[in-house]
């Protein structure tokens, strides 16, 4: 699948005007090896965080029995699908705000990250009312048992409940990315999943007796403040100073504030 969809890109590059962007191989490509290195591990961390909080709550979801185990596994692949949506979004994000950006059009790249905002905030409200109508039907698409059908089904409204939120974080990160603030987001999502998600995660379901309940409450209280964050960020924004900062072409590896 991965290297159907590589050489996919690779083949749409070649035969359509994306290739006119192509100058070839050159001593260009090893300048500021350092800064995109830079770049690249500041957003594995962004995005990886999220991911690897999602595998502790899973773990600690495993060591309540077969029940939560299995209810677990239902809750995780339906999110897993309906992440799909601020996933693809927070690309687009970033895809078109960077363009604009590189092309000089400070107020039209500032509409579009405003734009992603309520079009991630609106898809998100669809996305949290079906999970709450049709969470039962979702959950015996994958077992007939009553007892994991119905703490799937408790559990539901916490996932539905940071739609909303964890769309404006998808989107708000790839406005951060477009411009070059990758460090924000991962410190958001360092901040939001280990030092809130996790730990009062676990000390709801552990302490408290919430099992499952409480594992997923603190995934939703962080994905909520994160997405807070960093719509916050990007609203406060002086994009006129972007605006200096950039060329008619891109932002230039020096001026990215990291």
């Amino acid at each position: 699948m991965y290297w159907l969809c590589a050489l996919s890109a690779l083949a749409y590059i070649r035969f359509s005007d994306a290739s006119e962007a192509w100058r070839g191989w050159s001593r260009e490509c090893l300048q500021d090896l350092r800064g995109f290195t830079k770049t690249v591990l500041l957003g594995i961390v962004s995005v990886g965080a999220e991911w690897w909080a999602f595998e502790i709550i899973a773990l600690a979801a495993g060591s309540m029995g077969q029940s939560s185990a299995s209810a677990q596994s239902i809750i995780m692949s339906t999110d897993s699908l309906l992440s799909l949506f601020p996933f693809g979004a927070g690309i687009a994000t970033t895809n078109r705000v960077a363009s604009l950006l590189g092309a000089g059009n400070v107020k039209q790249a500032d509409i579009a990250a405003r734009a992603a905002s309520v079009i991630a905030a609106s898809t998100g409200l669809v996305v949290m009312a079906g999970l709450l109508l049709f969470g039962r039907q979702i959950a015996l698409l994958f077992t007939d048992d009553p007892n994991i059908v119905s703490l799937a089904v408790a559990v539901f409204p916490c996932v539905a409940a940071f739609q909303i939120s964890d769309g404006l974080q998808a989107a708000n990160a790839g406005v951060l990315r477009a411009v070059g603030k990758v460090s924000i987001a991962a410190v958001v999502n360092m901040l939001a999943y280990y030092c809130i998600a996790t730990p009062i995660g676990i000390f709801l379901a552990f302490k408290l007796g919430y099992g499952l309940y409480g594992l997923w409450a603190g995934l939703a209280l962080a994905l909520t403040l994160a997405g807070l964050a960093e719509l916050v960020m990007v609203f406060s924004m002086n994009w006129s100073q972007f605006g200096q900062d950039c060329d008619l072409e891109s932002l230039s590896p020096e001026q990215i504030n990291f």
